[in-house]
């Protein structure tokens, strides 16, 4: 396989990168991928607060993960070893931060366990703050 075509077009890169989250609502039930809620913005003028939602560490944790998945897909065939190194590093501090995040129920919680086993996670730097975090949330989501 010649350089060439291994290299990406702008296009496919951000059809890489819009089709991550469809694929993830498209997945089987044995899939790791959680789909996002579907959640539409209401000015702060009109909200009605009884019916709103409440967007969450664990929301926003696992949106940047979602997104540091993508741009990991995009970048596997990029040559440049500095900027995959760069995208790694992005996606390892979001599996960090979600592993981090309270898991707002058991299904949550079992989505963390699944990322933690694929992604070795007990190898990251810091891994010890996140299996703690695991363990606190097993113990408080068990009650």
């Amino acid at each position: 396989m010649t350089v060439a075509e291994l290299n990406l077009s702008r296009r496919e890169v951000l059809a890489a990168a819009c089709a991550a989250p469809v694929l993830s609502a498209t997945e089987g039930p044995g899939a790791l991928a959680v789909p996002l809620p579907h959640r539409s913005w209401i000015p702060d003028q009109v909200r009605n607060d009884g019916l709103g939602f409440v967007v969450t560490e664990w929301d926003r944790a696992l949106a940047q993960l979602r997104r540091a998945e993508a741009a990991l897909a995009a970048a596997a065939h990029e040559p440049d070893e500095e900027v995959c190194g760069d995208i790694l590093c992005a996606f390892n501090r979001a599996l960090k931060r979600l592993l981090r995040a309270p898991a707002p129920d058991l299904p949550a919680l079992a989505l963390k366990l699944e990322l933690a086993a694929r992604e070795s996670a007990w190898e990251l730097t810091g891994a010890e703050t996140c299996i703690a975090a695991l363990a606190r949330e097993a113990r408080a989501l068990s009650r």
